[in-house]
Parts: C-alpha cells; sequence; structure tokens
C-alpha cells in the first residue's frame, strides 16, 4: 500500500511540475506576443509590408460580372461611393428609363462559340467521356435528331449514356442556362 501512496505522490509531483511549467510557458509567449504587437503597430513600414502581404494576388471573374480589379477603397473612395449616383437616379435626371429586363438581357447576349472555346473544347475538341467532336456530323446527327431541347436538357442538368457522360453543364455551373444552349447552338450548327 505504501508503494502505492508513493507511486501517487510521485505521479502528483510531476503532473505538478508540468503544469507549473506549462503556464510559464504560457505567460512568457503572451509576453512576447503583446510586445511584438506594440512594436509592430508602431512601425507604419511594417504594417504595410504586412498589409502588401496578406493582400489577394487575384480574384474570380464570373461570366456576365464587371472584371475590373478592385483596389483597396480610401476614405475618400469609400465616402464619394456612397454620394454616388443610382443608375436609376441618372436616368431619372437624363429624363431616360431603365433599360428593361429583355434589353439588358440582349444587350449581354452570349456568342456560342466564345462559350465553346472557354468551356466545352476541353471534352468536345478531343472527344473525352465520349463527348461528340465539333465537326463530327456521324456523332453529332443522332443528338441532333434528339431535338434541341433534349440537347439543352442534357447539357443544361447533365446527361449519363453507354457511350460517356456530360456532367451538369459541363462542369462550369457558374455559366447561365442561356450560355449553355448557345455553345450547344454553337456545336450542332458546325456539326451538320
Amino acid at each position: 500500500m505504501s508503494e502505492d501512496k508513493h507511486l501517487f505522490d510521485t505521479f502528483l509531483l510531476v503532473l505538478g511540475g508540468l503544469v507549473g511549467l506549462a503556464l510559464i510557458v504560457l505567460v512568457v509567449a503572451q509576453w512576447l506576443s503583446s510586445s511584438d504587437n506594440d512594436a509592430m503597430s508602431q512601425d507604419e513600414a511594417a504594417v504595410a509590408r504586412l498589409q502588401e502581404r496578406i493582400r489577394p494576388v487575384g480574384q474570380v471573374s464570373v461570366a456576365g460580372g464587371d472584371a475590373t480589379p478592385t483596389a483597396t477603397p480610401s476614405s475618400d473612395a469609400t465616402e464619394e461611393s456612397a454620394n454616388a449616383d443610382t443608375p436609376t437616379e441618372v436616368a431619372e435626371r437624363s429624363g431616360a428609363e431603365e433599360p428593361a429586363a429583355e434589353e439588358s438581357s440582349a444587350i449581354s447576349a452570349v456568342n456560342g462559340q466564345e462559350i465553346y472555346n472557354q468551356a466545352c473544347v476541353v471534352c468536345h475538341g478531343a472527344g473525352i467521356a465520349g463527348a461528340p467532336k465539333l465537326g463530327d456530323n456521324a456523332n453529332w446527327a443522332p443528338r441532333i435528331a434528339q431535338g434541341v431541347d433534349t440537347m439543352y436538357g442534357h447539357a443544361i442538368k447533365g446527361f449519363q449514356g453507354s457511350a460517356g457522360m456530360m456532367p451538369p453543364k459541363g462542369g462550369r455551373t457558374d455559366l447561365s442556362d442561356d450560355a449553355i444552349k448557345a455553345a450547344v447552338d454553337y456545336m450542332a450548327e458546325n456539326s451538320q
């Protein structure tokens, strides 16, 4: 029994020493961290270097969105943007109406060839996963015979067939249904 008590006492002593050591390390780390932060916040050059190191290296551009690079707004730029006129206010002052939804969609009409070159050429250019190659009349004829609505549905929703598979929107879910339809039209017209 005394051996057990001695072992237990030794265990508690070692455990207490480890907890004490951990607390000392924690206090020293906290002290060092706070002194580094104070020095960093007082050195404007160091802050500028830090901000340069952590700034984004790029941005995601989605079809139909504004692809201009964004800059970090200064306080003046923020005030200017807060006071900027909305398109509606500009239209009201000029007496013009806002373009209707149909007009704006016609303005940003998609080009099937561009969509094909951006998204579809990877599979339909090489025939990957059973994709019919652009201009391959023999492979496109049965698909075209099914009708344009079926081709649109397969391209937009995806399709698993005996020859291969088509992921929804060719894996480019960021594209609109109209963009996919334009690409299907382009491929079908150039494969008859």
